[in-house]
């Protein structure tokens, strides 16, 4: 009995054993070892593109055929995104994804090796979906001694993440879930040409970069010299680190007194934040809608390395340079969803007139009715309307063929948006792209640009089942709504596209699109109104051409090439809203005679809407200036092997500071100037988080002199929010004006609270940890300058 016993216990542990052995020989030597990294250092943003990095090992044969991602997009459709590679045998390749959008309710993808369009291959993959964040920004740090920015802590705020230039985007898709880059101690030779370009879009449209220079000026900012502006760089000196002590506010020990090495750079294009004497510490400037922090010395360096109080003096730094990008952050969501309204309308589209089609059934009607009767009845042959009606009505079709013969859509038919934003700051760019399907076939879209495409859908993401016992996802394939085909050539195929539907996407902005302001506005303000005269200086025209400011819109209507317009030649109109004018001039026109028109103009109006937070972000000295134009600067693109008819329109918008006349009387009214809580401005209540925060008023000192400013808490206001304690801050950062209702600062007082770049400081402390609170509103009085 014992004997057979010990024969059961020895053959059950032989068979795990051997079992155990199987399942590691199969985990070691699989087909092919998968290894996946989502956003930055699998830290990545919901509602936001995704980059993907997948590292490949080939175990088996060689390699030659498809690797596909495939993932949810809505609960009946999946999504696929695939690229063409080889892969030698016991090789490895990483290959770099993005999926447009990614919701918490994606958690599991698969992936998908096909070779000859058979699946030899296949793993689901787990997205770590508790890393995605929400609200934080991310921050990002390039640099070859990450540990030596360590002090740099993730926050509230941020979220750091590790950059190199094996991770580093490389295409304006993949960046844009970087808020922050701080570029340190880093080569950037070692960057290609087109991640170089990437880093310039994406502060163009909206990043925020901060460069540390001092001892390794050359390395950070040789490559960047031209974009950031810098005319000369003069090599580096030492200084003492008080400074660094001085800006958190906090006294240095006797041996801590060491040298900041800092590098001498000359720029007109430069502000200077911290200032130690002579020596520029800091600066910044606006670039596009985005902005630069040049540190003059090295961030990981002594005595910054060892500095007892490195992290708040970043925190510091970062809480009043970059909170508030918040605000910012959710406007770009929100314009992802704005695309479609004006993609799904193709004003070059012909359709018959609505008025021609009524006046041809009209005579028909008449003919086959009345008329024949009359006539047939009168040749007393009434027996041939039988024959008649169906004759008359063949020639009636044959009108009506004839007449919607210019109309008709046998092919698909494609079309381009481009979106351009300058500023004195700079440009910003955005392109998109739609293809309007004749029937049901599917679509394969090719740029004959080459231009990065990517797909705008629907994505509401299934809330997949869960199994009952373990609680995991799981995965069940929908029909492949489209595949995303990114490579030297990248295409996009749609899947059972519907007759007549929209196929938008985004589209890498094309080489030949203007990224030069050369719109010449010669503006001065007489207060309410402006003067002076607008100047096209590009090689075409522009129609529809309008100026709002304060208020008021001033018509200029078509704008040939070098073509010059005085402003007081023009008629105004008066709209609280620079979008209200495109609503009034859409309801002006009769779609019934003029459809064409009207979709036009209705296109116009919701692309003036994608910039609707840009323009209510404006301050009270600046202009919009907007105009369209048809030029042509893709090429169009090729649709199922056949090249399409390719409509494109582009928008150019300027903003412009406008000065006073010289020694006119200036008088800002209460609300006319809005606060800056950081770098965003404000309305007339906050939300704070913390019982105490500041927040500021960028006053227009280059344009006026000031002799006056008061300010005011509007009662019934106040009396609805958190209670709160309001102070002037002097520039001494020690002297505290403390308000209740108004308060009135003369022009020998002014200096006191007025800094050098024409910001005066407002401190709260709220009654409560955190609460909701009344911002006050100013009132200026001053000369032109």
């Amino acid at each position: 009995m014992k004997r057979i016993i010990r024969l059961i216990v020895c053959t059950f542990l032989i068979f795990i054993s051997v079992e155990v052995n199987i399942e590691t020989w199969a985990e070691e030597y699989r087909d092919f070892e998968v290894d996946v990294n989502y956003g930055y250092d699998n830290i990545f943003k919901y509602n936001e593109y995704l980059p993907v990095s997948v590292h490949v090992k080939n175990n088996i044969d060689d390699f030659d055929g498809d690797v596909v991602l495939r993932y949810h997009v809505n609960n009946n459709s999946d999504g696929e995104l695939t690229q063409r590679v080889t892969i030698e045998k016991n090789n490895s390749k990483v290959m770099k994804f993005v999926i447009p959008k990614i919701s918490e309710e994606l958690s599991i993808m698969k992936i998908i090796f096909r070779k000859d369009n058979k699946v030899i291959y296949e793993e689901k993959l787990t997205i770590p979906y508790t890393q995605g964040i929400y609200n934080n920004l991310m921050l990002g740090i390039l640099t070859d001694d990450f540990d030596e920015l360590s002090y740099i802590n993730s926050s509230n705020d941020y979220v750091k993440v590790e950059l190199n230039e094996h991770n580093f985007p490389s295409n304006t898709f993949a960046s844009k879930i970087l808020d922050i880059i701080v570029i340190n101690n880093f080569d950037l030779s070692k960057l290609s040409q087109d991640q170089l370009d990437i880093l310039k879009k994406w502060v163009n449209d909206g990043g925020h970069l901060v460069i540390g220079s001092g001892v390794n000026y050359s390395k950070t900012l040789t490559l960047l010299q031209d974009f950031i502006g810098i005319d000369m760089i003069d090599g580096v000196k030492e200084i003492d680190s008080d400074i660094l002590y001085d800006y958190v506010a906090e006294e240095a020990k006797t041996d801590d007194h060491s040298l900041l090495s800092i590098a001498l750079i000359n720029s007109d294009k430069l502000k200077s934040t911290i200032i130690s004497g002579d020596n520029h510490i800091v600066y910044n400037m606006n670039k596009g809608k985005g902005r630069i922090d040049l540190f003059t010395f090295d961030l990981g360096m002594e005595p910054m390395k060892s500095f007892t109080h490195n992290n708040k003096f970043f925190e510091k730094y970062f809480k009043q340079e970059f909170e508030d990008m918040k605000i910012l952050l959710s406007n770009s969501y929100y314009n992802y969803n704005r695309t479609n309204s004006f993609l799904n309308v193709i004003p070059g589209l012909k359709f018959p007139s609505l008025w021609s089609i009524i006046i041809i059934i009209g005579i028909y009607i008449i003919l086959i009715g009345p008329v024949l009767y009359l006539v047939l009845k009168r040749r007393k042959k009434r027996h041939l309307m039988w024959i008649m009606v169906p004759v008359i009505s063949i020639v009636f079709v044959g009108i009506m063929y004839i007449s919607g013969m210019n109309t008709r859509l046998k092919e698909p038919v494609t079309q381009v948006v481009n979106i351009l934003n300058f500023s004195e700051k700079g440009g910003s760019y955005n392109s998109f792209g739609t293809v309007l399907n004749t029937d049901k076939s599917k679509l394969d879209i090719k740029s004959n640009d080459s231009l990065y495409m990517i797909p705008l859908e629907s994505y509401d993401y299934y809330s997949f089942n869960q199994s009952k016992n373990m609680g995991i996802k799981n995965y069940e394939d929908f029909p492949v709504s489209f595949n995303w085909k990114s490579g030297l050539e990248p295409s996009i195929e749609y899947y059972n596209s519907d007759v007549f539907s929209n196929n938008n996407f985004e589209l890498e902005t094309s080489k030949n699109i203007p990224v030069e302001n050369k719109i010449q506005l010669d503006l001065l303000s007489e207060g309410t109104k402006i003067i002076g005269s607008i100047t096209n200086n590009y090689d075409f025209g522009l129609k529809n051409c309008v100026i709002y400011f304060k208020n008021k819109v001033y018509l200029i209507d078509d704008l040939g090439t070098n073509e010059t317009k005085n402003i007081e030649d023009m008629k105004t109109r008066n709209y609280e809203y620079f979008r209200e004018y495109y609503w009034d001039i859409i309801d002006s026109i009769d779609s019934s005679s003029n459809f064409k028109e009207k979709n036009d103009r209705y296109q116009d109006c919701r692309m003036t809407d994608f910039n609707m937070y840009t323009y209510e972000a404006i301050n009270t000295e600046e202009a919009i200036f907007v105009g369209w134009t048809d030029q042509k600067f893709t090429n169009g693109f090729q649709v199922n092997g056949k090249k399409t008819k390719n409509f494109e329109k582009s928008m150019i918008s300027v903003i412009d500071t406008v000065n006073y006349v010289k020694g006119s009387n200036i008088v800002l009214e209460f609300g006319s100037v809005r606060p800056y809580i950081n770098n965003s401005l404000s309305n007339k209540v906050i939300y704070s988080r913390d019982k105490e925060f500041s927040y500021y008023y960028k006053l227009p000192t280059e344009t006026i002199d000031i002799n006056k400013i008061k300010f005011r808490r509007i009662a019934n206001m106040k009396n609805k929010y958190t209670e709160a304690k309001f102070y002037i801050v002097g520039t001494d950062n020690e002297t505290y004006q403390e308000f209740d209702d108004t308060i009135t600062i003369e022009a020998e007082e002014l200096d006191k609270y007025i800094n050098n770049n024409g910001e005066l400081l407002m401190a709260v402390i709220l009654s409560e940890d955190e609460g909701e609170v009344d911002i006050p509103e100013i009132y200026i009085e001053g000369i032109g300058k």
